[in-house]
């Protein structure tokens, strides 16, 4: 159990977009941290007591952001529910991955030993892929991840008005 949480966000609806940038990337870091602590969450049943008061401080300043932003209740639960899976996706599936040396999606669509294991299969686009240079950093990637949360939250806020 992760007994340090991070830092108190301080989102600010006037630069929405920092904020969102730097919750992300502090929940990335911690969990970065702690991956195993994602897989806990899901394989064992904690009583609602272990989890930390901060994570509910914390998810209410940011849904508070969105909701100063303009999104209705709705859209601000679906976009901290967007924002929770493109992190912890990203946590589980590329850092934890490239932290261990193992070889992750940030490069290509599958990773090139998976073609090499089957040089018979037809698959054209993605040996294309695969030679091609590499597109991004794991941080470039997760950059990216980020940038299409925000794209939501201004779809969002154009579509939507804060009762």
């Amino acid at each position: 159990m992760i007994t340090h949480w991070m830092p108190a966000p301080h989102p600010d609806p006037g630069h929405w977009e920092r904020g969102i940038r730097e919750y992300c990337a502090a929940l990335r870091a911690i969990y970065r941290r702690y991956p195993r602590a994602l897989l806990v969450s899901l394989d064992e049943r904690l009583g609602d007591q272990a989890i930390h008061r901060d994570r509910l401080i914390h998810t209410d300043a940011v849904l508070g952001m969105l909701r100063a932003v303009g999104l209705g209740v709705a859209e601000a639960q679906i976009v901290h529910r967007d924002l929770t899976l493109r992190v912890f996706g990203f946590v589980l599936l590329v850092d934890y991955r490239h932290d261990r040396g193992e070889p992750v999606m940030e490069h290509t669509p599958v990773p090139p030993p998976w073609l090499r294991a089957h040089p018979d299969v037809a698959v054209p686009h993605l040996r294309e892929a695969a030679a091609a240079a590499p597109l991004m950093t794991v941080d470039e990637a997760f950059e990216q991840v980020v940038h299409g949360l925000i794209v939501t939250v201004r779809d969002l806020m154009a579509t939507t008005r804060n009762p």
